[in-house]
């Protein structure tokens, strides 16, 4: 066949094996060759960041450039690993992001990138495409593993819970829970999706019943369904109840919540000595340097362990009581810090 014209520098990295193909010279990859070279600047970018990054094809020209290119490919590549190890790093790759919930886009990153090239020399970065196919056959071999252990189990219970992203985005969790062969309890997530729309009753029922029916879940298979103590949510326990015959089981910690939370508003005392705490730890809260001298004012006194203040939470009746255990246990150091000289002093009565 006719010699292409090489024009640009990329060529330097590439070779011409023909049959509309090229091939990097660095990691041996092939890609389609049609009259550009956007695929190979791309593929540089992607797969040696750290020699594509010392220049700019589209930006240099002349001696100079095509100098720097001849310094920079005749450089000896990294030694190539083996397939199978390459597939060993991905799957470890693929497990980190999983597990510890990280970003795709992670993958693509500079400093992360040279992490790796310093980590395993030779080890080309798989794309965030790539990755996010692996993802998803996790997801689908996990899928079927756990409908293959929910055939044996002959009763177990659900839990269903909306809740909201950081994101503002509303989901809805599922997870089974049953007693496996050796009498050890086992609970697996079976979904975790968006769930837009209105929150009712029979679109939380539907949505339980649909979860069980994609793990091959049997209806006689399945004892009660735990939720809390929200209408929708009680409704969506009567009509499995129904539709069904699933027991309807609020949740004993969200009527421990409801409990304890009846009781402290009936108190005048507790109102009293709560929304003070909460004002005392907010003023800490919003103020660094309030927060600076706390920790700077523990020092002083000994601790080797500084520690902030503890904010409550009203869903969670439990954090009322740390965050007044904690002012407590710092009750000296606030004091020093809230009368110290030139400061105003705080009340909290």
């Amino acid at each position: 066949m006719a010699t292409r014209t090489k024009r640009s520098p990329i060529w330097e990295f590439f070779k011409d094996p023909g049959d509309k193909k090229v091939e990097c010279k660095l990691c041996e990859k092939k890609l389609v060759y049609t009259g550009g070279t956007t695929a190979m600047r791309e593929n540089m970018k992607r797969a040696h960041p750290l020699l594509f990054g010392k220049f700019d094809p589209e930006q240099s020209s002349g001696k100079q450039q095509s100098s720097m290119l001849q310094h920079v490919a005749v450089k000896p590549a990294a030694k190539q690993m083996s397939a199978s190890t390459a597939r060993e790093i991905t799957s470890c790759l693929t497990d980190w992001l999983v597990r510890d919930l990280r970003p795709l886009s992670i993958v693509g990153d500079v400093g992360f990138r040279e992490l790796m090239g310093r980590v395993s020399p030779g080890y080309v970065m798989p794309s965030r495409t790539h990755v996010s196919k692996l993802i998803g056959q996790r997801h689908t071999a996990g899928l079927s593993a756990l409908t293959s252990r929910l055939k044996s189990v002959s009763g177990c219970c659900l839990t269903t819970d909306a809740w909201t992203s950081k994101a503002t985005q509303s989901y809805n969790t599922i997870t089974v829970h049953f007693v496996n062969a050796a009498w050890e309890l086992e609970s697996a997530v079976v979904e975790t999706a968006l769930f837009p729309g209105s929150h009712t009753g029979i679109r939380i029922a539907e949505k339980v019943f649909d979860a069980t029916v994609r793990v091959g879940l049997q209806p006689v298979q399945v004892i009660a369904v735990v939720h809390d103590e929200a209408r929708n949510a009680e409704l969506a326990g009567r009509h499995l109840l129904e539709d069904h015959g699933w027991e309807s089981v609020t949740c004993s910690a969200h009527l421990l919540q409801t409990c304890v939370r009846h009781v402290l508003d009936a108190s005048a005392p507790a109102q009293k000595l709560l929304s003070a705490a909460r004002k005392l730890v907010g003023h800490f809260r919003h103020s660094s340097q309030a927060t600076e001298a706390l920790i700077a004012k523990q020092v002083q006194m000994g601790s080797t362990s500084p520690v902030k203040l503890t904010q409550d939470v009203p869903t969670h009746w439990n954090s009322a009581h740390d965050m007044l255990k904690r002012l407590v246990e710092l009750r000296l150091p606030v004091m020093a810090v809230l009368t110290a000289p030139g400061k105003l002093h705080y009340c909290i009565v």
